[in-house]
């Protein structure tokens, strides 16, 4: 239910654009429906979003979040993976889209590349540090 709330405020904000009064009942329909953890995972879709675009327009060198694969990477989607990550602010359930390059077949996931998420790391290192001793 949180990414699909998340993902209706992010489609309605990136498809033709939308009035600030508009944006801010969805996102107060958002936040009090699904709270910190609710806003948190649309942050995360519209970050993404942004990677994504920038990945595919032609001429963009500046991606740091990619690894450089080979010397003309061509990547394709695979979908969008789902990931569940807990925080202290509470479980953060966002899916991550995976590109494969079609030259070297070495698959990658930008976001997770651009957050420095291991892959299957299940929890944040600041959760970490709340709970030990």
């Amino acid at each position: 239910m949180q990414y699909t709330l998340a993902l209706k405020v992010a489609n309605s904000i990136s498809d033709q654009g939308c009035s600030l009064d508009e944006l801010v009942a969805k996102i107060k329909a958002l936040f009090d429906s699904e709270g910190l953890p609710g806003f948190v995972v649309l942050l995360l879709r519209l970050i993404d979003e942004s990677i994504s675009v920038g990945i595919h327009r032609k001429g963009s060198r500046s991606q740091p979040h990619l690894c450089s694969c080979c010397g003309d990477p061509s990547l394709e989607s695979k979908g969008v993976k789902p990931r569940k990550i807990r925080t202290s602010i509470g479980l953060l359930a966002f899916g991550c889209r995976h590109l494969r390059c079609v030259n070297c077949r070495k698959t990658q996931a930008p976001l997770a590349n651009f957050l420095k998420l291991e892959r299957y790391q299940k929890k944040t290192v600041e959760l970490e540090q709340i709970t030990s001793p």
